[in-house]
């Protein structure tokens, strides 16, 4: 593309880019350590430690979402079975609420799943604002084992903040982030959250635009200085 469009060019991570986002203009004040749960069809989590982003030995960090923690035999998009994905994320919610209604549960969601059209996470959140139980429960029930999940890596890593964005962090704080947070502090150490934040991300479905156009503008800045240096 560089080469074709005669520009600078960089790739860049979509839940670091968010994470760096938030670190400029979102909800991170003086916090130095802060994890960034991207949650949309997958789970992805952008980290920054002593306030610099981390992307690991070859730049992959953050697949929290492909850690295999549950013995379910389903297959994940990534190849591997039983992946944190295949039971939370938002194309997880959505096959829980397809198989719900297939078992003939009512939803406001039932005539779209039985005409054969596909279920997104939109229309989960859209369900949710009009009070349907059946999503209400799925959402309720992501969030708890989240909390759960993230409890681990609470414990593992001592964060000052963490930040909940993507498409799911839209649903309503009640059916979602309540139970994320309740879980949290059941299963993971008091030491460990006694001043831990969870808070929804600032800037939304903007936060991964704005955080690579942020990131390339450092990269171009640093290559420029790096030239003058010579």
């Amino acid at each position: 593309l560089g080469e074709r469009l005669g520009l600078p060019v960089y790739i860049e991570n979509d839940s670091r880019a968010m994470m760096f986002a938030e670190k400029n203009f979102g909800v991170v004040k003086d916090e130095k350590n802060v994890l960034f749960l991207n949650l949309g069809r997958g789970i992805g989590v952008g980290t920054m430690f002593d306030g610099k982003l981390y992307y690991g030995k070859t730049g992959f960090a953050g697949e929290f979402g492909h850690i295999p923690l549950f013995d379910n035999e389903l297959m994940c998009h990534c190849g591997k079975k039983g992946c944190i994905e295949t039971e939370i994320s938002g194309s997880a919610v959505c096959r829980k609420l397809v198989e719900r209604i297939y078992n003939h549960e009512a939803s406001v969601l039932s005539k779209k799943v039985w005409n054969g059209n596909m279920i997104t996470i939109e229309d989960i959140i859209e369900a949710a604002k009009l009070e349907d139980p059946l999503c209400i429960e799925l959402v309720t029930q992501a969030g708890g084992e989240l909390g759960h999940q993230l409890a681990g890596l609470i414990n593992l890593l001592n964060p000052d903040r963490i930040i909940i964005g993507g498409r799911m962090s839209e649903i309503a704080p009640y059916y979602f982030l309540q139970p994320v947070k309740l879980a949290v502090h059941k299963y993971s150490l008091r030491l460990m959250t006694q001043q831990l934040s969870i808070v929804p991300s600032r800037l939304g479905g903007d936060a991964g635009v704005i955080g690579a156009c942020l990131i390339a503008r450092k990269k171009m800045i640093w290559n420029k200085l790096s030239i003058f240096k010579r």
